[in-house]
């Protein structure tokens, strides 16, 4: 019995060894990706850091429980992924949108070069959190602001940054809709309408719904503007 558990203490050990390389290793690779003009902001710097040390604690404290830890929505991702693996891709809009296949097939493709599933979802998500670092430094600087390491609080902060370290989809979803309306390039706009789509689409279809009529206002010249924003508003609570 002894030699057992002993054997089984030594396999933890070894895992968590493993998933440590993997997480410093992902870490660095999150350090290439905010990389801007061969300079490193502090923030991207700070967040790497507490990133790579925050997915190891998470899974030292709670070891192959952690896809409980704090939202369950993590085990759900994870029996997705397992259903892929059992039943291949599936051709299937429903499919798609139902087993989020936006995120676990390249989770999948990181699983082939043996990332551990969740630790792969985490690295998407916080490299979704670097992206939309810089959209929204792109968006101040445009507007003559200049970034202080403060400001990350407002759209980069603690929240977001405990939600990366999580195997989940929310900052997918964030980047996506922050570029709707933070960015410059209308194809990538359209293209991360696509990326809500399968994630989230009520609220794709709201974004839409809400230029259009940004759009009608712009265009015609309504007297009563409070009467028919009022109206535009209770036609989208009754369509939603």
């Amino acid at each position: 019995t002894k030699t057992i558990g002993a054997m089984g203490v030594d396999r933890e050990i070894s895992l968590m060894l493993f998933y440590s390389c993997q997480a410093l290793l992902l870490g660095l690779a999150l350090l290439l990706i905010a990389r801007q003009n061969g300079r490193f902001s502090n923030y991207s710097v700070l967040y790497v850091f507490v990133w790579t040390i925050s997915v190891i604690a998470i899974r030292l404290k709670f070891g192959v429980d952690q896809v409980s830890f704090y939202s369950y929505d993590q085990q759900t991702q994870l029996e997705m992924y397992e259903r892929l693996l059992t039943n291949g891709l599936l051709f299937s809009p429903q499919q798609f949108v139902a087993d989020r296949y936006l995120i676990i097939v390249p989770v999948r493709i990181f699983d082939i070069f043996g990332i551990e599933p969740i630790l792969a979802t985490k690295f998407l998500q916080a490299v979704c959190l670097l992206l939309l670092y810089r959209v929204c430094v792109k968006f101040l600087e445009q507007n003559d602001l200049k970034v202080r390491l403060y400001h990350a609080i407002f759209f980069a902060g603690p929240l977001f940054i405990f939600l990366s370290t999580l195997g989940l989809r929310d900052l997918e979803i964030a980047l996506a809709t922050t570029y709707f309306f933070l960015g410059t390039n209308v194809y990538l706009r359209q293209f991360s309408l696509l990326i809500l789509l399968p994630l989230r689409p009520h609220l794709a279809v709201s974004l839409v719904f809400g230029w259009l009529s940004v759009n009608l206002m712009r265009r015609f010249s309504f007297k009563k503007f409070y009467v028919v924003l009022a109206t535009l508003t209770f036609l989208a609570f009754i369509i939603g």
